[in-house]
């Protein structure tokens, strides 16, 4: 209370000036029609800014809730699309007919510029995410979950020198697999395609004969055919564009029969 009693000692002027501009102010207004009108529009102009204002950072959240909405349900949608989905005895088996399962998540942060390059999204084990599990974009496949916390999960990228993904084309039977060879973000290495199979740069790549990733998800172009001198195979260099560069909206994949199927792989070896 003194220093409120100290202050207003100290800026007695200066507070009674700005009581009698608005005395001032007040009787100007409210006996001349003229004034009184620029005063009011005046006033109506920054109300309705202010509105727009307020209104436009409503808008910005409320969009990134509805885009977080519809991200989530997209993933819903692709683990229990119902178009293949048959029917035992009035049953709907889900399990079978799509055997992944996606959880929608955000991408924090990611790497590209060294030889082992990482993933971090915002879903863990509390979201049922495992280490093992795809990671993929709406583009194209991203990396492998190698970490999990009950929060956060930590994956290998594909722009790794230890990654590697199986793939093959949407026009033939061949399959092969992918490398990085560091250090360009934007392009992965083909590998193990026989040279008597046709490839054209501008053939679509995609996933072939994965346990971890959608089969035909979409992973590049060709954009390079070469084969080195004594070899059978081609060397293809696959254009993945800038989806490692990019943070947003991704989707872990779990593939549900995972286990069961290294299971009977590794019985049929035995």
């Amino acid at each position: 209370m003194r220093e409120l009693l100290y202050f207003i000692t100290r800026r007695s002027y200066v507070l009674l000036f700005l009581l009698l501009q608005g005395i001032a102010l007040h009787l100007v207004v409210r006996y001349n029609n003229h004034q009184r009108a620029i005063f009011r529009s005046s006033v109506d102009r920054m109300s309705n800014y202010l509105k727009k204002r307020s209104s436009g950072v409503a808008d910005y959240f409320h969009l990134r809730q509805s885009n977080q909405e519809l991200h989530e349900e997209n993933a819903l949608l692709r683990s229990t699309d119902a178009r293949a989905t048959p029917i035992r005895q009035g049953v709907i088996d889900t399990s079978s007919a799509v055997p992944y399962k996606y959880i929608a998540a955000t991408l924090l942060q990611t790497s590209s510029s060294l030889s082992q390059n990482y993933l971090i999204m915002d879903q863990g084990s509390r979201s049922g995410v495992r280490p093992g599990d795809g990671v993929i974009s709406r583009d194209g496949v991203l990396g492998i979950i190698a970490e999990v916390s009950p929060s956060y999960s930590r994956a290998i990228s594909a722009l790794h020198r230890d990654s590697r993904i199986s793939a093959g084309f949407t026009h033939s039977d061949f399959y092969g697999y992918l490398e990085w060879e560091p250090y360009d973000p934007q392009s992965l290495v083909m590998y193990g395609i026989p040279k008597h199979a046709q490839v054209s740069v501008g053939d679509s790549v995609i996933v072939r004969n994965s346990l971890i990733f959608p089969d035909r998800h979409p992973i590049g172009v060709v954009k390079e055919v070469s084969v080195e001198a004594g070899s059978n195979f081609y060397e293809l260099v696959i254009d993945v564009g800038d989806r490692f560069l990019r943070r947003g909206s991704v989707y872990i994949v779990q593939n549900q029969h995972r286990d069961e199927l290294l299971r009977m792989d590794i019985s049929t070896q035995q």
